[in-house]
């Protein structure tokens, strides 16, 4: 995990917000311990998400946490770059709260819930596997800039964007990476400066000392992309200016903001 806070850096709440939900909505790959009844065993879960009502919920397979009652566990939920170039965590979300299985009819009730994707939804409906609800007070979101606390009841009614498919998310990264490293270069600098096209979230010289000095594009939503400069290792977000639905606006957005060239 990027963690470096070495100089000043600026928090965004709606930013982190929509990381938040993102991550809680199924954007990471989960696992789940009952740290009382199996502290040893950490369960990878088959999908997550948040459903109409704000309710965490998982999939599991059926035997993997025991019997009808409810059950204490810790939630893990680990985002990688969207750039397949840089295994790097990007954010993370944990949290404990209390696990019960949903009922037969709860369950069934779910496939009218637009919320949920369609990758929780044809998980839920493998007979190998249960849906269950983690209730908790508190939800830890660490990401480059530090750690953020949320609760579900203020994550619940964030819009969690565009590019939630992972083919739309492949798409928007090669959007950002059309823009040629030059030009990304370009924004990372000015972003690092303040130079008003965006923030640093972070300044490690020393972590990631081993990464190829070219830009790295950590993550994508509908507010910004997330770079990171592997010649320094600054990571800084780039929001965007305009609306942004699709990965052809992401190359305009982007394009926006470098500095004009003079005929």
């Amino acid at each position: 995990m990027i963690t470096a806070v070495e100089r000043p850096v600026r928090h965004d709440r709606d930013r982190t917000a929509l990381l938040s939900r993102r991550l809680l909505g199924g954007a990471g790959h989960a696992r789940m311990v009952a740290y009382r009844a199996d502290p040893n065993q950490a369960i990878t879960l088959a999908a997550h998400g948040l459903d109409a009502a704000g309710r965490l919920l998982v999939v599991a397979p059926c035997e993997s946490v025991s019997g009808d009652e409810i059950h204490d566990v810790r939630l893990d939920v680990n985002r990688e770059a969207v750039d397949a170039n840089a295994r790097i965590v990007t954010a993370s979300v944990h949290l404990l709260g209390r696990f019960e299985w949903l009922n037969s009819q709860e369950q069934q009730d779910l496939v009218s819930d637009a919320h949920l994707g369609g990758g929780f939804l044809l998980a839920a409906g493998s007979p190998a596997m249960k849906v269950g609800k983690i209730t908790t007070d508190r939800v830890l979101l660490h990401d480059a800039s530090g750690v953020h606390p949320w609760t579900l009841t203020a994550l619940k009614d964030v819009d969690p964007g565009v590019f939630r498919d992972p083919f739309e998310a492949l798409e928007a990264q090669d959007a950002v990476l059309s823009l040629g490293q030059a030009n990304l270069f370009t924004l990372c600098a000015g972003a690092a400066r303040d130079s008003g096209t965006g923030s640093l979230l972070a300044c490690n010289p020393a972590h990631l000392a081993a990464t190829t000095a070219r830009i790295y594009c950590l993550d994508i939503d509908s507010l910004g992309v997330t770079l990171l400069d592997g010649a320094t290792a600054d990571v800084v977000h780039i929001p965007f200016r305009a609306s942004v639905t699709s990965a052809a606006d992401i190359r305009s957005a982007l394009a926006a903001l470098l500095p004009r060239t003079r005929p």
